[in-house]
């Protein structure tokens, strides 16, 4: 396989997460150059960096959204720009929007579906056929659903729309019969990735319960198909490719087990005002009595989550999970006018690092954060907020410990994620060094009525960074203040110094670093840079700060308050 597909050019739509995610990165270690293309370019970002780990020569990204003509057009020409032909081109942008009755249904949803499914696959058809023609053996992949080859009730609009990417599937085979061009659709059946909760519009509980019982199709699964249709000689065209699990026999035939007990995940919970229910079982038995737990299925989701309880009332957010999971609750309960006021914020420190429960003094054992939650102290935090970009369109975020351009942003989407499961902080170290061995773009930054240029920012509303190493000394998350540390060079040095620092867990001193601090602060750089806020990157430079003082109410230890 990695020999027929080794240096051809791949382009994937819809790849910063499921199906596409998957399918780049067994494009890259079959050696394919991989041109990816969706929405959220902070995902897809990191996903690039994946395909190219996983050994793709050479990964790259653009901005795409296969609703709007123009942004296809865009992408084609950017694809024009850095690939002499296309080989494959794997159309998987698409999904579910809702699961009512025609009756009940949105004219909202039923254009999204269409949209993405349908007349996406088509805009991108059109605009990359040209260069598919001058690939000998080019292949184009289609990826639909078995929903598009037998209806069921709630699903009118998506099995109408899959079913018409199976039927310009077929149209496209004989329109391309005799160029070269080969045509194919995959079709999977029940598979368990982001898209039963965008169906559900963020409902964690309905997607979960999806896939109770079954042990359905992995995200890589159908990317394992997907490669090998496109790896086949060019004499041979597979036309259709129906993959199921082994417990779907149909579309209404699936076997169900019986629940199991323990969810061993990452957990959101909320504490409801009125009669709270138990979603899922928490891992020490009677932890959670009188909660709500909802497991997050994938990155992004958690503040989808928040925002759903603050609007049904709950006064007690739980995040379960690292920074990252904390920082998605907040940025949800943000999102909801007056939640930060009526609700308040409980941290149970699941993740690699977790800083912001350092910070606190939050402690790591799952018992003892539990009964921090009924026995600790309320105190108010400030709540930083950043406006950056994300695609083509600028948004508003949400965060509690920390952010960063630079190094240390690089770094996070060269993380190797799989690694990180393993050896935990150690899969930062060696992201860090491959991130140092490339070109440092400059930052620009200003804050405070003050100005300084550097390789690298750090912006802190607490004073830790990385674990326990005191990077903002004089950072205080009640002052209404944010503390920027801007290294004007990264160099070997200046990294053992971190090292050392995060191994002793003492302050980082003896870098050359210049320290501002305010209300605002500006990041600007003539580069394409990422930007990340507590571990995460989330978008793109340009880059303002803000912060609201005392606005985030937060669940800590007495000594903490007293601090």
């Amino acid at each position: 396989m990695a020999s027929s597909l080794a240096g051809q050019w791949v382009v994937i739509t819809g790849a910063s997460a499921g199906f596409g995610a998957a399918t780049a990165r067994a494009f890259g270690a079959a050696g394919a150059n991989v041109l990816l293309g969706a929405r959220r370019a902070d995902r897809l970002a990191q996903v690039t960096a994946e395909a190219r780990r996983a050994g793709s020569t050479h990964a790259l990204d653009h901005p795409l959204d296969v609703t709007q003509t123009e942004s296809v057009t865009a992408f084609a020409a950017w694809v024009r720009s850095v690939a002499p032909r296309v080989d494959v081109l794997v159309n998987n942008a698409g999904g579910a929007h809702g699961i009512d009755p025609v009756e009940q249904a949105t004219d909202a949803d039923w254009e999204a579906m269409f949209q993405t499914n349908v007349l996406g696959t088509l805009r991108m058809s059109r605009a990359l056929l040209p260069l598919l023609r001058q690939a000998p053996g080019g292949m184009l992949i289609n990826v639909g659903s078995v929903a598009g080859r037998e209806p069921y009730a709630g699903g009118a609009a998506y099995c109408a729309a899959k079913a018409g990417v199976l039927l310009l599937t077929r149209a496209l085979r004989l329109e391309l019969c005799g160029t070269g061009v080969r045509v194919a659709t995959v079709d999977p059946g029940l598979a368990e990735t982001e898209f039963s909760l965008v169906r559900f519009k963020g409902d964690a509980t309905r997607a979960a319960q999806v896939y109770q019982g079954v042990v359905p199709l992995k995200a890589e699964d159908v990317a394992e198909a997907i490669v090998w249709v496109a790896s086949r000689p060019p004499h041979v065209c597979v036309d259709e490719l129906v993959i199921k699990c082994t417990d779907q026999a149909a579309i209404h035939k699936v076997h169900r087990r019986a629940r199991q007990k323990n969810m061993r995940r990452r957990h959101f919970q909320s504490h409801g005002a009125r009669q709270p229910r138990c979603a899922a079982s928490w891992p020490a038995a009677g932890l959670a009595s009188g909660a709500e737990l909802l497991p997050t299925p994938g990155p992004g989701r958690a503040g989808a989550l928040a925002a759903e309880a603050c609007r049904r009332g709950c006064d007690t957010i739980v995040a379960a999970g690292g920074d990252g999971t904390v920082s998605e609750v907040v940025d949800g309960l943000a999102s909801v006018p007056g939640a930060t006021d009526a609700v308040r914020l409980g941290v149970i420190p699941l993740g690699t690092i977790n800083v912001f429960a350092r910070e606190l003094g939050i402690p790591h054992r799952l018992e003892e954060a539990w009964g921090l939650l009924r026995s600790g102290t309320e105190t108010r935090l400030d709540l930083p907020a950043v406006e950056l970009t994300d695609g083509e369109q600028r948004k508003q975020r949400c965060f509690v410990q920390l952010a960063g351009c630079g190094l240390d942003s690089r770094a996070i989407a060269a993380v190797n994620w799989q690694w990180k499961q393993r050896v935990g902080p150690l899969a930062y170290v060696a992201a860090v060094w491959q991130a140092a061995r490339g070109p440092q773009p400059e930052v620009e930054v200003a804050a405070g009525g003050r100005t300084a240029r550097g390789e690298l920012a750090l912006i802190g509303n607490g004073r830790l960074y990385g674990g326990a190493v005191t990077v903002f000394p004089g950072a205080d998350a009640r002052d209404g203040l944010l503390e920027v540390r801007v290294f004007p060079r990264v160099t070997l040095l200046a990294l053992c110094r971190f090292g050392l620092a995060w191994w002793r867990g003492r302050p980082l001193s003896g870098c050359g670093t210049v320290t501002l601090r305010g209300e605002r602060v500006e990041l600007r750089s003539s580069a394409s840079m990422p930007v990340e806020v507590d571990g995460d990157n989330v978008g793109w430079l340009p880059a303002d700060f803000r912060i609201q003082r005392g606005a985030l109410r937060v669940v800590v230890p007495l000594r903490a308050e007293a601090g």
